[in-house]
């Protein structure tokens, strides 16, 4: 059984970002739900996935068996949120001496102002470098945009550096990047870091991957490009805000183990192909073949056809087949030259009638091969091989002939007749062989002249064992021949004498016989009759073939027949002499010695005309039969990998779709928070974004945006104006950069208003204002129309304005902040003479009410907030004051418990008339001022924002 891992163990090259508990779940349980479907897709898929899930998969491919864990369903880590308070910029782009730009470290709206080139985008630029060590301004631009970073009229060192509040840590963290006065290079700068005492490291915040996956920094060359390039980047910016990373990297990671297993795949795929492909070509000799072969020039033999480039086509799977590779590995181990001829019988001779009635056509290339192997015969041994052949023959024939040809053939009468009257004796126990000699007629033995010599010389030596192992027995029996003359006693004595005498003169031929049976065996074996036929020998070869194998096969035979039958009791004098005589049809030694000549002539031509054939056969399947061994390893190894091969195309699938499918269900809440900010943005404009959706796989990944054109569907590009592309852009961009998830608390926007009308300008107001209520909010902006859009819809917002003297001296001031613009505003209600004055005694001391109540705002929020108190809070408490006194209690005693110690504390410090003023706001605004508003109030009224504003 496959050893089982914990959910702790992990392969070494497990992603590096762990699938978190939620996420880790929602797969498992989509996992469980679609097991069988995948696994019928390719059997073992669904293991992988979760080995693949668990960082197993090196373990689950060497046998191990994956565990299902409980998911980790643990919340996730809200890191602490951090806010901008200052960035300062030294010597960098516009900016040449120091200069800072301070921002309230809280949620809100900040406007920075300033025409073109007076080095706002400066603070932009730097603060996008320190957080994310580069600078989209420059990016796919010329090196000599880079190379400006410089300014032209600051000598020395140069730097620039960020103060950041986070929240729970009563000190500020400073970023800082300085270069010395000769760096030429951004790359050449120096980073420090500091954090406040007992602060955890920086990257224990997670700002790095946070820059790139929530990049709260968009720049004006963003706005264009976030949709105008191509499409997997909008689709990598907005994937990666949802978590799915590790998903995505799981499903790359299968992927390459899936090319890796296919490549060699493919490798052995394309080799088989070329080699079919070739051994196509081959499988009918050409002129071309022929010459790639290599074959002797001189000889105008051409190449015979090769059964075994068509059979290894086959094996290769030509035709859309599978590969068969053991029919393959036995095709190649297939020797010609090592195996027996098809025709061939078991003892290397050859049966000219049976080969052809029944032996199967091989063909020209096999025969070719068949006859190359044979040995050509040397002639003084054929000839004297013949010569002894008919030597032992004429020997045979002269003993067969004379005295121990006759005593065979009584010997053949006399042991069966002595055995067939011992037979008839009662007491006598016959064995096997003697009761078969008994059961045959001594009249059936003395015609059985003509059965094999063999057979005969058996039967005699196993009467003759019989017969001296017997003894004479008494009784009496008839001839069986003639009937009448009695074989007793006395006659069967005198025929065990007569059978060891005859035994004696029989031994002489039996030595003869085996002398006729080696000089046969010594002939050569002539080559097989089939491949002669195949390669068309001539008529006269194939006789020759044929009469060789007969010499060799045929043994003579003794035919003798008696004219009368001899006497039992003796051998008769003038009985026929037995003579072992050749059939007629029987070819003999002396006729292949008279053709000896022409024979071997045909043979030697022929067998070098084999040898030309199969030359040129090898020296084409050769070299491709080291090709196909060579592939045989990696063929096997390809069979076993493609099962894998097919585990892993299914896995990396299923973890894509989950992925597409996620994306869009988690991306379904930012999609509404887009659609939202584009109808704002979007005022006066035709085009309605309907749908935003992930799609696509790998490299054809992108982000669908469905828009409607007066209810029409349309491309979102084709129909968009520039300004329209911007707002989508930045509808796009808000809901990425302020995720929960994200530990920045600002996004920094540089001139969004760009190619924007007035209409959509008071949009992007709203969107920001709405923004600005949950974050630090920073726009950077030369146009005026964005400030005005805020005064006109009453926005609250803080307006900065930056302005470049000579040689790049830039200074930031404010520009009518919430406190001045309500002093502004109640001057200019006192000096418009045709107000009313009850009209003037009422709204004037409510707008100094508004001054007086955000001056105190402003300094308690400072002080909690740089406390490290979480912005929320701070918030929360401010909500429950809804009295004048109880906010300035905030600003005074950090406590809006203590509104009636606040008029006290002002008269105790020397600012009684202050006190009046703020009494009089608080109660002028809802019944008016009893006496004048007049310069000299508003001057106290301010004199009381300004005591308050700088309360630490």
């Amino acid at each position: 059984m496959a050893a089982r891992r914990d959910a702790s163990d992990r392969d070494s090259n497990s992603p590096e970002q762990p699938l978190d508990g939620d996420l880790l779940r929602a797969l498992l349980e989509r996992l469980e739900d679609g097991e069988s479907a995948l696994d019928a897709k390719s059997d073992g898929a669904a293991a992988l996935v979760l080995a693949a899930l668990l960082g197993e998969v090196d373990a689950h491919l060497e046998g191990a068996e994956s565990a299902r864990p409980e998911p980790d369903a643990t919340a996730r880590h809200t890191p602490p949120q951090a806010w901008l308070r200052s960035i300062t910029v030294c010597g960098f782009r516009g900016v040449g001496e120091a200069c800072t730009l301070e921002l309230e470290p809280t949620a809100g709206l900040t406007v920075v102002l300033g025409r073109n080139g007076s080095g706002k985008s400066s603070f932009a630029e730097a603060a996008e470098l320190l957080f994310t060590g580069r600078n989209s301004r420059w990016d796919g631009r010329p090196k000599a945009w880079a190379d400006g970073w410089r300014n032209l009229h600051h000598e020395g060192s140069r730097s620039i550096d960020a103060v950041v509040r986070v929240d729970g840590e009563a000190g500020a963290t400073t970023l800082q990047r300085t270069w010395d006065a000769k760096s030429l290079s951004l790359d050449d700068a120096e980073t420090q870091i500091q954090r406040p005492p007992d602060a955890p490291p920086l990257e224990r915040l997670g700002w790095s991957t946070a820059a790139v996956t929530y990049r709260p920094f968009l720049s004006y060359n963003e706005l264009g490009s976030l949709i105008e390039d191509s499409p997997s980047r909008l689709h990598d910016a907005l994937a990666g805000i949802l978590g799915l990373d590790a998903l995505v990297t799981l499903a790359d990671d299968l992927r390459q183990r899936r090319l890796d297993t296919e490549k060699p795949i493919k490798d052995a795929e394309k080799t088989a192909k070329d080699l079919a492909h070739r051994c196509e070509q081959l499988a009918q000799p050409t002129a071309d073949a022929d010459a790639e072969a290599a074959a002797d020039p001189s000889s105008g033999d051409p190449r015979p056809t090769d059964e075994r480039f068509a059979q290894a086509a086959a094996l290769l799977g030509v035709r859309g087949k599978q590969w068969d590779l053991d029919a393959l590995r036995q095709l190649l181990a297939d020797r010609d030259d090592e195996t027996a001829p098809p025709d061939a019988d078991a003892d290397g001779t050859h049966d000219s009638a049976a080969t052809a009635a029944s032996a199967p056509a091989i063909s020209p290339r096999r025969a070719a091969a068949t006859l190359a192997a044979f040995e050509p015969l040397d002639r003084a041994a054929y000839t004297q091989s013949l010569e002894d052949l008919r030597a032992a023959q004429q020997h045979l024939h002269e003993l067969s002939s004379g005295e121990a040809g006759r005593a065979e053939q009584l010997l053949r009468i006399l042991e069966p007749a002595l055995e067939h009257v011992r037979c008839q004796h009662p007491k006598h126990q016959p064995t096997a062989d003697s009761a078969d000699l008994a059961a045959t007629s001594v009249a059936s033995v003395a015609t059985s002249a003509s059965d094999s010599d063999s057979t005969s010389a058996t039967r005699t030596s196993d009467a003759s064992d019989a017969t001296a192992d017997a003894t004479t027995t008494t009784t009496t029996v008839p001839c069986p021949v003639c009937g009448q003359t009695p074989l007793d006693a006395a006659w069967q004595a005198s025929a065990t004498e007569q059978i060891e005498r005859l035994r004696a003169q029989v031994a002489e031929l039996a030595a003869a016989r085996d002398a006729e049976a080696a000089a046969r065996a010594a002939l050569p074996t002539p080559p097989p009759v089939e491949p002669l036929r195949t390669l068309d020998a001539p008529a006269a070869l194939l006789a020759w073939s044929e009469r060789l194998t007969a010499v060799r096969s045929s043994a003579p035979s003794a035919s003798a027949g008696p004219a009368s039958a001899p006497s039992l009791s003796e051998p008769s004098a003038s009985a026929p002499a037995t003579s072992a005589t050749i059939t007629p049809a029987t070819p003999t030694p002396d006729s292949l010695l008279t053709s000896a000549s022409t024979d071997l002539d045909l043979l030697d031509e022929l067998l070098l005309h084999a040898g030309h054939l199969h030359q040129q056969s090898e020296s084409v399947w050769q070299p491709v039969r080291r090709q196909l061994e060579a592939w045989l390893p990696t063929a096997r190894q390809t069979l076993d990998a493609r099962p894998l091969a097919a585990r892993f195309k299914e896995a990396e699938a299923w973890l894509r779709d989950q992925a597409t499918q996620l994306y869009n269900e988690r991306f379904a809440p930012i999609a509404e928070a887009v659609r939202q900010n584009w109808d704002e943005l979007r005022t006066a404009s035709n085009v309605s974004l309907e749908e935003i959706r992930f799609a696509g796989k790998a490299t054809r990944r992108t982000v669908e945006l469905d828009v409607t054109v007066d209810g029409l569907e349309s491309p979102a590009l084709s129909v968009m104006s520039q300004g329209e592309l911007n707002a989508l852009a930045l509808s796009l961009f808000l809901p990425r950069a302020t995720l929960d998830r994200s530990p920045f608390r600002f996004v920094v926007i540089d001139d969004p208003v760009q190619a924007m009308d007035p209409a959509r300008v008071d949009g992007l107001a709203q969107v920001l204002e709405r923004t600005a209520r949950t974050r630090q909010v920073i726009v950077f902006t030369h146009d005026d129309r964005l400030a005005e859009s805020i005064r006109r819809l009453q926005i609250k917002a803080r307006l900065l304005e930056v302005r470049r003297g000579e040689r790049s001296q830039v200074s930031v001031h404010p520009r009518s902040d919430e406190v001045q613009r309500a002093f502004d505003e109640a001057y200019a209600l006192i000096r418009t003479e045709k107000l009313p004055p009850s009209a003037r005694d009422r709204v004037v001391p409510g707008l100094c009410r508004v001054a007086l109540e955000e001056a105190a705002l402003e300094a308690f929020r400072r002080r909690r907030l740089g406390r490290g108190e979480p912005h929320l809070d701070v918030q929360e408490t401010i909500e429950q004051c809804d009295k004048l006194l109880p906010k300035v209690a905030l600003a005074l005693f950090d406590d809006p418990g203590r509104a009636g110690h606040v008029l006290g504390h002002l008269n105790n410090s020397d600012l009684r008339h202050q006190a009046d003023v703020l009494m009089a706001c608080n109660k002028g605004s809802h019944g008016g001022l009893q006496g004048a508003a007049d310069h000299q109030f508003l001057r106290s009224a301010k004199d009381l924002a300004q005591y308050l504003r700088s309360r630490p």
